[in-house]
């Protein structure tokens, strides 16, 4: 007799057609299309009850083609294994997801809520209603206004109920469905299924499951840490569990290497390596599905050797590529965040150039700016505002990676570290002139 636990393998912003940036295309085991057949094996294998996708399955509608294949063939090998599969459409796929769907010779996929109107759907065993999905798709790319104001509280008839929905969750003011947790909390659902955010959250409804399952494989570095579908559990008892499979083969991930006790350039490549096949044994320990692994490097601490490891950058970042068993890393970017050896406050007690910035530069550290200072500050947010807006940034504002706009205390750290470069630039230009 099978297991009456119900298994929910779910997974949200697969964006079929899309492949992971700064990994080269020769490898078929980090694309995207490859994680969604591993996930329909699992369901297959660990004999899941259903799948659940939380929108955005297709990267956008230029990828139809490319798409088809790979999804057809995934929810065909789950309805021959009689596995339901339920969806919404999200802000990417809002239009050809339907499409797809209607080419698909399948009842056991169920496409919920088309036309921005909320629909139920019911997993049933042996004729019985195991638990109940509530979905609500996009009617356009752009939805300005909560998907919740329309929500009907189901009855509450002993059979688990989800809330599946593509939206953004505490953005009032997103083009995305905004939603807020106070309305997910007075829905009273046993769990909210929620795609459109790329990192993996769970987080709690006041009692009830929320979970943003994220990318199943990351697509950039702006998509950090472990990556894969979930497994959502609902015991005899009713309780929710909820847990990662970590089957992502890609992973992006900002490390910090420590450059204070590095004496030399060449000793600088070595610590780089070293650093890198660290995180990677660490990271293929988390995960065996990891094969590539892209790290962004933070360089910290007192050195008076930046310029020198500066001038290797482009080199290291060319040329590393670290294997370790059957995985293998590569550098993205190397950031500094260096100090100097001597003393800010110190060097600021001087009269020369090199005092003078330091002084400024002691302001930024502890927010103590004159009206000066401020006015930069004010004029760096504008100039980088307006620089945002042209067309050459569209395709960053548009990116996952690429975050929001920087605020006040962003701003002031990017002047602070071109501001330690500056620094340090003027130092090594003294120190010449002194030994000429």
């Amino acid at each position: 007799m099978k297991n009456t636990m119900i298994r929910i393998l779910c997974t949200g912003d697969i964006h079929l057609g899309r492949r992971p940036t700064r990994i080269p295309a020769s490898s078929s085991e980090t694309t995207v299309e490859h994680i969604w057949e591993q996930m329909v094996d699992y369901a297959v294998n660990q004999d899941v009850d259903a799948v659940v996708l939380t929108g955005d399955v297709v990267d956008q509608e230029n990828k139809f083609y490319e798409s088809f294949g790979p999804l057809q063939r995934g929810l065909q090998e789950l309805a021959s294994n009689d596995i339901d599969t339920f969806a919404v459409s999200g802000n990417h796929d809002w239009d050809v997801l339907p499409e797809l769907v209607d080419t698909l010779d399948t009842e056991r996929f169920h496409l919920l809520g088309r036309g921005g109107r909320w629909e139920s759907a019911t997993l049933e065993r042996d004729g019985e209603p195991l638990v109940r999905f509530l979905g609500w798709s996009y009617p356009e790319r752009h939805v300005r206004w909560s998907p919740l104001e329309s929500f009907e509280t189901p009855i509450n008839d002993g059979v688990p109920v989800f809330g599946v929905i593509h939206a953004d969750l505490d953005a009032h003011d997103s083009r995305y469905a905004p939603v807020s947790t106070a309305e997910l909390r007075g829905t009273a659902v046993d769990g909210w299924l929620l795609g459109h955010i790329h990192g993996p959250t769970k987080f709690d409804l006041g009692g009830s499951l929320g979970l943003y399952p994220g990318s199943p494989q990351p697509l950039d570095p702006g998509e950090p840490g472990a990556h894969g579908p979930w497994l959502v559990e609902v015991t005899d008892g009713g309780q929710l569990q909820a847990r990662q499979l970590p089957q992502a083969t890609v992973r992006y991930e900002e490390i910090e290497l420590k450059v204070g006790d590095i004496d030399a350039g060449g000793q600088f490549r070595s610590a780089v390596t070293d650093r890198v096949q660290e995180a990677l044994k660490k990271h293929g320990q988390e995960s065996e599905s990891l094969r590539r692994a892209v790290y962004r490097i933070r360089c910290t601490g007192r050195t008076s050797l930046r310029r020198e490891f500066e001038a290797q950058r482009a080199s290291i970042i060319s040329n590393l590529k670290i294997p370790f068993d059957d995985r293998t890393a590569t550098i993205d970017r190397i950031d500094f965040d260096t100090r100097p050896e001597r003393n800010l406050e110190e060097l600021a007690k001087g009269s020369d150039p090199p005092a003078v910035l330091a002084g400024l530069l002691v302001d930024l550290q502890k927010g103590t700016l004159d009206e000066e200072a401020r006015e930069l500050l004010m004029a760096t947010k504008q100039s980088m505002d307006d620089a945002s807006q042209t067309n050459a940034y569209a395709p960053l504002r548009r990116s996952s990676e690429a975050g929001g706009l920087p605020d006040n205390e962003d701003i002031r750290e990017i002047l602070f570290q071109q501001g330690m470069i500056l620094l340090e630039t003027l130092m090594a230009q003294t120190k010449e002139e002194e030994q000429s």
